[in-house]
C-alpha cells in the first residue's frame, strides 16, 4: 500500500479493471464514449535500472505534453515508494522557462538516482516552425559515443527529450562530463548542429 496523502482526494470505483505490468492502453472517455485521452504503456517505459517494476508507477513528467510521448513518461522516485497518490508527481517538472534559444538543457548536473530530485536530463527545443527531424547522440569526455538518445525524429514546433543517464546496453553511465550533440534539419536543406555539456552526478 501506499502512503495516501489527501484520503478526502480519493475515489472508491467499483470494478475497476486491473493493469498488467507488461503493456496495455488506458482511455479516458465523457459519458458519451468520446476518447479525451489515450495512453499506450508498456514496460520499456519505465527507469532502465529498476530491478523489478512491481508496485512503480509510471508517472506523466509534464501534464500540457503528449500522453503518448515515450520521454514525457519516468518511473515515480524511490524516496516516495514508487507513487505519489493525492499528490503532484515526484518526476514532474515545471512550466518551460521561457526563452529565445532553439534547444535548453536542463539542469547542468543531474542525479538518476530515483530521489525525486533532478533524475532527468531534459533538452527542450523550440522551432521557428513545424518540420524539423532531429538526432540527438551522447558521448564521453573522451569524445566516444554512449547513446544514441533520438534517432532522426520528427519534432514538434516547441516540446522536450529526456535522457536517463543510461547508455545504448540500458546500463547506468559513470559520473562525469558529457557531451550532447544535437542535429536538426527540414526538407528545405536547413541543416545545423549544436553541442552541449552536462554532468552526470552520483547523487547521494
Amino acid at each position: 500500500m501506499y502512503d495516501i496523502a489527501d484520503p478526502w482526494s480519493v475515489y472508491t470505483v467499483s470494478g475497476f479493471p486491473n493493469f498488467v505490468n507488461e503493456a496495455g492502453i488506458v482511455f479516458v472517455a465523457d459519458r458519451s464514449g468520446q476518447t479525451l485521452d489515450r495512453f499506450d504503456y508498456s514496460e520499456n517505459l519505465h527507469f532502465a535500472l529498476l530491478s523489478s517494476t512491481q508496485g512503480v508507477s509510471l508517472e506523466r513528467i509534464d501534464v500540457n505534453g503528449s500522453s503518448n510521448s515515450v520521454d514525457n513518461w519516468h518511473s515515480a522516485a524511490a524516496d516516495v515508494n514508487y507513487a505519489t497518490p493525492t499528490l503532484r508527481n515526484s518526476q514532474a517538472v515545471d512550466e518551460e522557462s521561457e526563452t529565445s534559444a532553439m534547444f535548453v538543457l536542463e539542469p547542468d548536473v543531474f542525479t538518476p538516482n530515483l530521489d525525486g530530485i533532478d533524475d532527468l536530463l531534459f533538452i527542450r527545443y523550440n522551432f521557428p516552425d513545424a518540420g524539423y527531424s532531429c538526432f540527438i547522440d551522447v558521448f564521453n569526455r573522451n569524445g566516444i559515443p554512449v547513446r544514441r538518445l533520438v534517432n532522426n525524429q520528427l519534432a514538434g514546433t516547441s516540446g522536450f527529450f529526456s535522457w536517463d543517464g543510461t547508455d545504448d546496453d540500458n546500463a547506468l553511465c559513470n559520473s562525469g562530463i558529457y557531451i550532447i550533440l544535437i542535429k536538426w534539419f527540414n526538407l528545405e536543406g536547413d541543416v545545423k548542429e549544436e553541442k552541449h555539456v552536462v554532468v552526470l552526478g552520483v547523487g547521494r
